[in-house]
């Protein structure tokens, strides 16, 4: 997501954009849970 300007814009998955001093720009990925038993750590 971009912050510019006071507004939010949705970006897709893959992009290229210019950004500016000032904007935002928020990466959101999928989390994991790891992996094996916490116990094994």
């Amino acid at each position: 997501m971009l912050w510019r300007a006071g507004a939010l814009t949705r970006l897709p998955g893959k992009t290229t954009l210019d950004i500016q001093p000032g904007d935002i720009v928020r990466i959101e990925t999928p989390g994991g849970g790891g992996w094996g038993s916490i116990e094994t750590g």
